[in-house]
């Protein structure tokens, strides 16, 4: 069997060379790791990657929890997530809590058990805050597109406040003056901030705020839909509407077109994510759109420095709160009102 011995002679280094880029924990010139990952390759060599943990007392995993797995979004970070984690040496395990903080209990306690060396969370609610409080104590903990404000943990997610304020005086200055909104939940941060925006905004343009037009959502097209119902059959007057989830918007805008409604000669709608089909729909969408392959790469570099400093300084490590820009893609779904 190959050994770290036989790749340092073929490569003419020495052992600790060979470890050093293995455990991509030294810095090694670009001249020798090329001689290196050369040998390496010729000769076959597979590291033990149990022995290598048992030695160095890591996994070289990380835990990541989303709450949907069919997410087009979450998709999109998780491919970042992957990707960046096994070009510095992890690999990531991968589970869905279904919006369910049972599940998430269960898969959090399972993550553990595993010896991942960090986890990767999009938490529920704050349900399991007591939970997490337990965790960050054993091991670094990252919040994606999600924080719980109370807990001093790592978080890296949208300007979600930023969004729809910036988007409700898109509106406001098309001449919008009655703009609805399809929020999310007000017990996760993401849906707390986007609600927020939309207010000031309005309460900053003079426009007059009607819990009628405010809906609450779950992320799924059933619900957009069914809000859509809602609004319309309230009889009151609005312009323009404001969707905080991709599915609910395609259920939005199917209860418009059910009800002979056009986009956006009668009502202007713009979404949130800027994913692929989105350009191809009739009309096609302007989106406020998530930089999520941002998020993704920034948590686990997030996530790797703070498993290297964990074990030396834990208790000195102050939480980063990292915040990026999202961005109004504008396209042909709003119209300018006299």
């Amino acid at each position: 069997m190959v050994n770290q011995r036989d790749v340092a002679k073929r490569a003419g280094v020495s052992v600790a060379t060979i470890s050093a880029v293995i455990n991509k924990n030294k810095f090694v010139s670009e001249n020798l790791k090329e001689k290196v990952l050369k040998a390496i390759e010729e000769l076959n060599y597979e590291p033990n990657a149990i022995a290598r943990s048992l030695r160095v007392s890591k996994t070289f995993t990380i835990g990541v929890i989303i709450p949907n797995i069919k997410s087009a979004p979450f998709a999109y970070l998780v491919r970042a997530i992957e990707d960046v984690a096994r070009s510095n040496g992890y690999n990531i395990i991968l589970n869905s809590s279904e919006e369910d903080e049972k599940i998430e209990r269960s898969v959090i306690t399972n993550l553990r058990e595993k010896r991942v060396d960090g986890m990767i969370v999009a938490p529920c609610k704050k349900t399991n805050i007591q939970l997490f409080e337990v965790y960050k104590k054993r091991m670094p903990i990252v919040f994606i597109d999600r924080d719980i404000e109370e807990l001093n943990i790592d978080y890296i997610g949208s300007d979600n406040f930023d969004a729809t304020f910036n988007t409700v005086n898109y509106l406001a200055d098309l001449g919008h003056r009655n703009i609805a909104i399809i929020s999310l939940p007000k017990d996760i941060t993401t849906g707390k901030e986007r609600l927020d925006g939309y207010l000031k905004a309005l309460e900053k343009r003079k426009l007059d705020i009607n819990f009628e037009l405010i809906k609450e959502g779950n992320f799924t097209k059933g619900e957009g839909y069914k809000k859509t119902l809602e609004i319309l059959e309230s009889k009151n007057k609005f312009d323009s509407i404001i969707v905080c989830n991709h599915l609910m918007t395609l259920g939005c805008m199917k209860a418009f077109n059910e009800n002979n409604l056009s986009i956006p000669d009668d009502i202007s709608v713009i979404g949130f994510d800027d994913l692929p089909w989105i350009e191809f729909l009739n009309p096609p969408l302007t989106v406020i759109s998530q930089k999520m392959d941002i998020i993704g790469e920034g948590a686990v570099k997030l996530i790797i420095k703070r498993i290297r400093q964990y074990k030396t300084n834990k208790k000195s490590l102050k939480p980063k709160k990292i915040i990026i820009n999202a961005e109004l893609i504008i396209r042909n779904s709003c119209k300018e009102r006299n």
